[in-house]
């Protein structure tokens, strides 16, 4: 599925369970990284920044959701991956 660039919002029935944030980079980042023309060197760099861009991004968008009140988690997963959840709205969960 395509989307379009930004934040997105999942909601897991399964692992990893509950709602969780991901972004979606514009299809020029993507195209950039896929050009053949490119050494592979060059290539694994665009990739690692790709992956430093989405992890900034998701970082800033969860940090905006807890000052909005929401219970939020960044919880790793495996390696240096993580799933930045979304625990609560403002008002659904104690303080």
């Amino acid at each position: 599925m395509e989307h379009s660039p930004g934040a997105i919002v999942n909601v897991h029935q399964t692992n990893p369970f509950g709602v969780t944030l991901d972004w979606e980079l514009r299809n020029e980042f993507e195209e950039a990284i896929s050009n053949e023309e490119i050494s592979p060197e060059a290539r694994t760099a665009r990739y690692r920044r790709r992956i430093t861009v989405r992890e900034i991004m998701l970082d800033a968008t969860l940090r905006l959701l807890h000052t909005a009140g929401f219970i939020t988690m960044k919880d790793h997963e495996e390696g240096d991956y993580y799933h930045y959840r979304v625990i609560a709205a403002p008002g659904d969960y104690p303080s």
